[in-house]
């Protein structure tokens, strides 16, 4: 059997690697300049970001970690990571949906804290434990009867987008897809415009009902929004959301 080759030549092939690299992000950097497509997608994120960001304060570190993964979204698609940034969003409904249960629960948030990668439990005699990691749709149901939503209450509405979103998600998540045989894998994902534009659509619909959702459970930070984060704001979740939110009938 042949030895590895010496460090020196490794080192040499690992600069090669990462100078291709840079030329293969550098030509996405250059087509995505002008593609109008990229640009709304980096426009949903600064408005979901700024929007979260300011919602944080005070809050558990869910809503924060929530406005940083809208922050990396455009990163990954520069990169072409379109896959990564379909799983990241999947996390982003995962954050948003837990904080209105865990900011009620301190002693479950304590146990997920401490245990963030348990996994779904069963009841049997540990109750905290099994109301600290149980099936996303349990955290959307919680949303939903606290808030004693109408049926078609824009609430009920944002719940149900991010339900949808994460259904799509999940699909970029799990392995199975790359079973099928003729399921092709590269280290760049291939960026068309049409894809761009379906990215951007699901990003938009995620973060702008994630938005509601925040500022339903935290109202005071809503009030409090200063003059940049409120336009962004108002321009991501639109009127009749924001006029809902700010009347307080989001849930009618």
């Amino acid at each position: 059997m042949r030895p590895i080759p010496h460090s020196a030549v490794t080192h040499a092939h690992m600069v090669e690697y990462l100078d291709d690299i840079v030329a293969e992000v550098a030509t996405s950097v250059t087509t995505l300049k002008s593609a109008k497509e990229f640009k709304a997608i980096y426009k949903n994120s600064v408005a979901g970001f700024v929007s979260l960001k300011a919602f944080s304060r005070k809050q558990l570190p869910l809503v924060r970690s929530a406005a940083e993964l809208s922050r990396r979204l455009p990163v990954l698609v520069v990169t072409r990571q379109a896959v990564q940034a379909m799983a990241e969003l999947r996390r982003f409904i995962e954050l948003i949906a837990w904080w209105p249960y865990f900011a009620d629960h301190p002693v479950e948030w304590s146990h997920f804290q401490s245990n963030p990668w348990l996994g779904f439990v069963k009841y049997e005699s540990n109750p905290i434990a099994f109301a600290a990691h149980r099936e996303i749709s349990y955290y959307f149901a919680y949303i939903v009867e606290k808030a004693q939503c109408s049926s078609t209450s824009i609430l009920r509405e944002c719940a149900g987008q991010l339900q949808a979103g994460y259904s799509e998600t999940s699909r970029f998540v799990h392995a199975g897809g790359l079973a099928d045989p003729n399921s092709a894998m590269s280290t760049f994902d291939t960026l068309t415009p049409a894809l761009l534009r379906e990215f951007s659509a699901l990003q938009k619909s995620v973060l702008r009902a994630g938005s509601v959702i925040a500022a339903w459970s935290n109202p005071e930070g809503l009030h409090r929004l200063p003059a940049v984060e409120r336009s962004w704001f108002d321009w991501l979740v639109g009127k009749a959301a924001t006029n809902a939110l700010r009347s307080g009938t989001v849930c009618d």
